[in-house]
C-alpha cells in the first residue's frame, strides 16, 4: 500500500513513487504539506531530487516548503498500484481517487501546460484543477479545466470503469437486482447507486436524495482477479466487516464515513451507500417513485476477499 513519508528538501526517500518525468527526463515526486496559515488545509505539489524545496498549491494559494511528505509506494509485497486518470469536463473523478483533503473533497491531480506537467489539487465537485507553476523566479496558482487525477487501485483486483448512459462495461460485477430479476451494477458519480440496461443512466443516492447521471463509474471484476468481492451481513452491533470497501470522493465526507452497501427493497436487492454515522444504508429510487432516497437499517456491506 502507498503511504506518506516525512521528508525534507534534498532528502527524498528511495521508495518515493515516480509520478512522472519532465521533458528532459528528470523524474518528479508527489508531495503534500500543510497550508502555512491553516494546518487543517493540505497542499499538494511536486519535487525533484536535489531541489531546495517543494512547490505546492491548494485552491487559494501556492507556497514553497523545505519540510513536507512524499508519496511512497514500496515495491515489496505491494498490493496496489498508482496511476493517473485523464478526466474531462463531462466526467467525474473515480471513487478510488487519491485524496489530500478529505473534508473538502480535494484530490491529488496534475495538469499539463506548455509541455510540462504540474501537480496540485482538484476540487472534484466542480472539476477544476489548481496547480502551482514555478518558472524562474515567478510562482503562481493556475486554474486548469483539463486534468488527470491520481488513483490507487488493487493489483489483480476489481476495477472501476467509466461508462456513459446505460452501457454496461465488460466484466461488470452484478451487485443486485430489481424485483423482476433485472440485474443491477454498482455505479458511482459523486456518490453510490446503481445502473442497469433497463435504466437510461446511473441512479445514485446523494445527500439523502436520488440523482441521475449520464456519466458514471461501474465496478468490474476482471476474470483474472485474485481479489474477489463479497456481500456480508452487518449484525445488530453494526460492526463493519474486515476489508469492507472504502470510497474516497463522496463530497465533504472522509473515507471512514461511508461504505458500499445494499439493501432489500420491494423484492429486489438495491445497491446504495452506508453512512457510518447513523448506521443506515440509503438506496436510490426509480424515476417514477418519490425522489427522496430510501433509508434502510438492515443491509449488507461489500468486502474484499484476499
Amino acid at each position: 500500500m502507498s503511504c506518506w513519508v516525512d521528508a525534507t528538501a534534498g532528502n527524498i526517500p528511495p521508495t518515493a513513487w515516480v509520478a512522472g518525468e519532465e521533458p528532459d527526463g528528470t523524474p518528479y515526486y508527489v508531495v503534500r504539506g500543510n497550508d502555512p496559515n491553516n494546518a487543517c488545509y493540505r497542499m499538494a505539489g511536486k519535487i525533484h531530487q536535489g531541489d531546495d524545496g517543494a512547490f505546492m498549491a491548494n485552491w487559494t494559494k501556492v507556497c514553497k516548503a523545505k519540510e513536507f511528505q512524499v508519496l511512497t509506494l514500496p515495491l515489496e509485497d505491494c498490493k496496489t498500484t498508482l496511476q493517473w486518470y485523464t478526466i474531462d469536463k463531462n466526467t467525474c473523478a473515480p471513487p478510488n481517487s487519491f485524496i489530500v483533503i478529505a473534508d473538502h473533497h480535494m484530490c491529488i491531480a496534475r495538469a499539463e501546460k506548455d509541455g510540462v506537467w504540474y501537480t496540485g489539487v482538484v476540487n472534484v465537485d466542480n472539476n477544476v484543477c489548481y496547480v502551482c507553476i514555478n518558472q524562474g523566479n515567478e510562482t503562481k496558482l493556475v486554474k486548469i479545466d483539463d486534468w488527470q487525477v491520481l488513483v490507487e487501485e488493487l493489483i489483480d483486483g476489481p476495477k472501476w470503469v467509466e461508462t456513459i448512459g446505460n452501457k454496461i462495461p465488460q466484466h461488470a460485477w452484478p451487485a443486485g437486482h430489481e424485483s423482476d430479476g433485472k440485474p443491477l451494477f454498482l455505479a458511482y458519480n459523486t456518490s453510490l447507486g446503481k445502473l442497469g440496461e433497463h435504466l437510461e443512466e446511473a441512479v445514485v443516492t446523494h445527500n439523502g436524495y436520488t440523482m441521475d447521471f449520464k456519466y458514471s463509474w461501474i465496478l468490474t471484476q476482471p476474470p483474472d482477479s485474485k481479489v474477489s468481492l463479497k456481500w456480508e451481513n452487518v449484525g445488530k452491533k453494526n460492526e463493519l466487516p474486515r476489508h469492507s470497501c472504502k470510497i474516497t470522493t463522496v463530497a465533504y465526507l472522509s473515507p471512514d464515513a461511508v461504505r458500499i452497501a445494499r439493501a432489500e427493497h420491494k423484492g429486489g436487492m438495491q445497491p446504495g451507500i452506508l453512512y457510518t454515522k447513523d448506521n443506515s444504508c440509503y438506496i436510490p429510487v426509480q424515476k417514477n417513485e418519490k425522489k427522496k432516497a430510501i433509508k434502510k437499517k438492515s443491509y449488507e456491506v461489500l468486502t474484499l476477499q484476499f
